[in-house]
């Protein structure tokens, strides 16, 4: 399979692993992306980082003004698209031209509020930690699921040693987010033989946290991060905080059995001492964890779970040979089942390609998961009211689909200006994912074809709810979101 990967390069994150796991399952992989500067691996004192061996193979920008295929390898076209959130970079381009799946991977949602922007744009959304699901499909994503964060056999491996420390530790302690990490890893100093290093990574992390009894890790967001899965596969006896059960600690290990999850500092110095006292416990819980990672938790398995979700979702549409697709198939979202047509002049339109649903019902369906609104000679004072009662039958991160003459838009007021149209489509429970200009609907016609996503929620009422269950040493993080919201998307 061809499959084309957008994302920033970088030496450090997520990204590289999903990379080489498509590559080492046969695939072949283009990545596009910008890549991170000098400067920003600076900054994160990260400049002794290889970030050559993680630049893109493609570097460009990912904003709406960039058409994908014309920046791709000539006549190299995908057959799936993944794009894999980092750091706030935008991966929205423009995907005229490819007609093939796209799948977006949320990873920290949490402080990158330009994914519930971007995630509308693809047919399959994964969001790396649980409760980001429910927020993700409230503000219009279709077909989310959870997908958790893995670990790299190549990169996270045990090493046979004899212990150096009661509890190591690796990973970043900046703060004011990691404030609460900070500390319990100064209680740890006090209270054990305890080592720990910042920015490490492959064979050195690996060999840092083996060197301890116990590794320790905290989540400072209440997520599975990372580091869980990587000490799980190096083989470590982990201490992790149990406040990542709302992410899905617990449904993807055991306590007790795979890691050691503690609830706060007195329950983190009791359970440090306990399993520090009882090597036949510790070593079982080691040898549970890395078999649990091997078997499960891969980026392998990750990667061949993405590619299985995409077939699931295409065996539920009409399945076309054909690369071109119409204008108004290209609109919809992957795997719908059934459009409703609602108004007129739409009776003979062509539906063909991969997102051809696989039921167009002329008229009010009893149930739809796409509806196309057509306001072609509709009174100008009935599309809104067509629209509003439409967009009641939706559920959350289905479409809406309304098409109209330029000059039909502008009896409404409206023009092709994403600005004016968000802020149009709000009173209607919607959210805007696409505006252009079509020649092949109506023939010797051409149209506006304006695609939005029904939600339940606005961006900034998602925002408050996340913050609201995070520590207050995130503030700093919030303040950045609303400085960013209201430059970028105040309408929202």
């Amino acid at each position: 399979m061809r499959i084309c990967i957008l994302t920033k390069g970088e030496p450090y994150g997520w990204t590289r692993h999903y990379i080489a796991a498509f590559r080492s399952s046969g695939h072949e992989v283009i990545v596009v992306g910008p890549n991170i500067s000098d400067d920003t691996l600076r900054s994160f004192q990260l400049e002794h980082l290889d970030a050559a061996a993680s630049r893109t193979d493609v570097e460009s920008e990912l904003d709406p003004s960039i058409k994908l295929v014309e920046v791709l390898p000539t006549r190299w076209q995908p057959n799936l698209i993944v794009a894999i959130s980092m750091a706030g970079t935008p991966l929205c381009p423009s995907f005229a031209g490819i007609a093939c799946p796209r799948v977006y991977l949320s990873i920290d949602t949490w402080q990158s509020p330009r994914d519930y922007l971007d995630a509308l744009h693809y047919d399959l959304v994964f969001a790396a930690q649980k409760s980001f699901v429910p927020r993700l499909s409230a503000m219009g994503a279709g077909n989310v699921e959870w997908l958790p964060l893995a670990f790299n056999p190549e990169q996270h491996f045990p090493v046979e040693m004899e212990p150096r420390a009661d509890v190591s530790f690796t990973g970043t302690i900046s703060l004011p987010i990691h404030q609460q990490r900070m500390e319990l890893i100064q209680r740890l100093q006090r209270e054990v033989k305890f080592i720990g290093k910042t920015a490490l990574f492959g064979p050195t992390m690996c060999a840092l946290c083996c060197a301890g009894k116990l590794t320790f890790n905290h989540s400072a967001v209440n997520d599975v991060n990372m580091r869980i899965f990587e000490a799980l596969g190096m083989g470590c006896a982990t201490l992790t905080n149990s406040q990542a059960e709302e992410n899905g600690l617990f449904d993807l290990f055991n306590n007790g059995e795979h890691l050691v999850a503690y609830s706060d500092e007195e329950d983190l110095i009791r359970q440090t001492r306990r399993y520090l006292a009882d090597d036949d416990l510790r070593q079982r819980i080691k040898k549970a964890a890395r078999a649990i990672a091997l078997e499960h938790h891969t980026y392998g398995h990750r990667a061949d779970y993405i590619v299985d979700s995409v077939q699931r979702l295409m065996a539920r549409t009409t399945r076309s040979s054909e690369i071109e697709e119409s204008p108004l198939a290209a609109a919809l979202p992957l795997g719908v089942n059934t459009v409703s047509v609602v108004g007129a002049g739409l009776d003979n339109a062509s539906w063909r390609g991969i997102r051809s649903p696989h039921r167009v019902v002329i008229g009010d369906a009893e149930r739809a998961d796409a509806i196309v609104v057509s306001a072609l000679g509709a009174p100008t004072a009935a599309v809104p009211e067509m629209i509003e009662r439409s967009a009641r039958k939706l559920r959350d991160g289905e479409t809406l689909l309304l098409v109209a003459r330029p000059q039909e838009l502008e009896a409404l007021d409206l023009q092709i200006d994403a600005l004016a149209l968000r802020r149009w489509l709000v009173p209607f429970g919607l959210v805007l994912r696409l505006a252009l200009l079509a020649d092949e609907v109506v023939p010797g016609e051409r149209v506006a074809l304006l695609a939005a996503c029904k939600r339940s929620t606005t961006l900034s009422q998602v925002i408050d709810d996340t913050f609201r269950t995070l520590p207050e040493n995130c503030q700093q993080v919030r303040n950045g979101i609303d400085a960013w919201q209201v430059a970028n998307t105040p309408e929202l």
